[in-house]
């Protein structure tokens, strides 16, 4: 299952959540595979913020793909979430805010858990 919550004034409002489903069981079923990313995706392309909003998706670091981040920036969302502990995310050169998602080895392990959080917020582990 894949959820998504919007905050807004302080209120929780969860999104209707997508269901998952494995690649086999999709098959069997005759129906087309969407990853989990392919569904966090689709939430953020279809979601309708408030007019007069400023949109922030925060994901976990399973979400740390650049289709999300293109998605949510295409949409002139902000978006922070966490990377795998062998990804690392570099600005590009000519500055516009641009990111680069790579996966080099031996990089370093942050704080928090060994975790390294892109936009410049980490959680405790």
């Amino acid at each position: 299952m894949v959820q998504g919550l919007y905050v807004l004034c302080g209120r929780r409002c969860p999104l209707a959540p997508r269901l998952y489903q494995q690649e086999r069981v999709c098959a069997a079923r005759g129906i087309p595979f969407r990853s989990k990313v392919d569904l966090m995706e689709e939430q953020i392309r279809a979601f309708a913020p408030v007019a007069g909003t400023l949109t922030h998706v925060l994901l976990d670091r399973w979400y740390g793909a650049k289709s999300l981040w293109k998605a949510a920036r295409d949409r002139g969302f902000l978006i922070t979430t966490g990377l795998k502990s062998k990804r690392a995310a570099c600005a590009r050169p000519g500055g516009g805010g641009g990111l680069a998602l790579a996966a080099p080895l031996g990089v370093r392990r942050r704080a928090h858990g060994g975790r390294f959080y892109a936009g410049g917020l980490a959680a405790p582990g």
